[in-house]
């Protein structure tokens, strides 16, 4: 019985997740309602307080979700001492988190309202600052990483950092605001392929121009 209710609950949780998704995507944050979600999802206003204190603490919980599996791995190859073959499994980790994106349309939804839906609800507020103090927090770390890697001039791991993000973020953006456009993975195969090959190097000393990014003080 135990078992049975936690799973009950479970799958609560999970209608919920899904009808804001679903809810936020058509009406954005701001115009949709505790009550409206728990209405799509088919359970009473007291259900959602059961799993979630706020709407704060409900977009907090899509968030997690729309983590790709990508994550973990690129978590793991930060934490790695210094490879040779860094540079290349930071491409294939690029890579096939593109690939999961494409394939997945529920973590589109979630992407979409992250990326270019995201309004400015007071009640989110700490929320999305909490957020791009992460955003903030993983460029760094892959910039510190960089230091380690074998870099062609005029790249720094601060530029090359900087990069690497614009590139992923641009991709899906442009991909996300008109679907279908372009084929996300196949150009995204390409741009990635284009980057890292200009990112390797036989690592000989050059002075960067004047318009490269300053490395951040220590």
């Amino acid at each position: 019985m135990a078992r049975r209710t936690k799973e009950q609950a479970e799958q609560t949780r999970d209608a919920l997740l899904d009808a804001a998704g679903q809810l936020f995507f058509s009406r954005g944050v701001g115009g949709t309602s505790l009550d409206d979600i728990a209405h799509a999802a088919g359970v009473t206003r007291g259900a959602v307080y059961w799993h979630f204190r706020n709407k704060a603490d409900l977009f907090e919980a899509l968030y997690e979700r729309a983590r790709l599996p990508q994550n973990d791995l690129l978590d793991g190859l930060l934490a790695a001492e210094a490879a040779a073959d860094f540079l290349p499994s930071l491409e294939r980790l690029c890579n096939d988190a593109l690939g999961v994106l494409v394939a997945d349309p529920a973590r589109q939804r979630l992407f979409t309202i992250l990326y270019l839906r995201q309004e400015l609800v007071a009640e989110l507020a700490a929320v999305i600052a909490a957020r791009r103090a992460a955003h903030r927090d993983l460029r760094e770390r892959v910039i510190a990483r960089l230091n380690s890697a074998t870099l062609a001039p005029p790249w720094t791991p601060r530029s090359a950092g900087f990069a690497l993000v614009a590139l992923w973020q641009g991709l899906v953006n442009e991909w996300l605001a008109e679907p279908g456009q372009f084929d996300l993975a196949g150009v995204g195969r390409q741009c990635f392929a284009g980057l890292f090959a200009s990112l390797a190097g036989s690592g000989e000393a050059a002075a960067p121009p004047p318009w490269a990014l300053p490395e951040k003080s220590a």
